[in-house]
């Protein structure tokens, strides 16, 4: 999570440390959950989505959106 309003305010260190532990954890997707930007952003060949905080957890499924018994 980070307190961003827009991609150039998302800081260097976030991205590239979610891109380094993604390739330990042999992941794909990889997402940034933001206070209001949205879009795709592009780091060591990797894109990263940026999705705004209120969409997240209002997103049904794989997201925050769903309550865990």
């Amino acid at each position: 999570m980070t307190y961003a309003e827009g991609p150039d305010e998302i800081d260097r260190r976030e991205i590239s440390s979610l891109v380094s532990a993604s390739e330990l954890m042999r992941t794909r997707r990889l997402k940034i959950i933001t206070w209001d930007c949205e879009g795709t952003l592009r780091k060591d060949g990797r894109d990263v989505e940026a999705v705004p905080l209120w969409k997240w957890l209002l997103a049904p499924g794989e997201n925050g959106g769903q309550c865990i018994p």
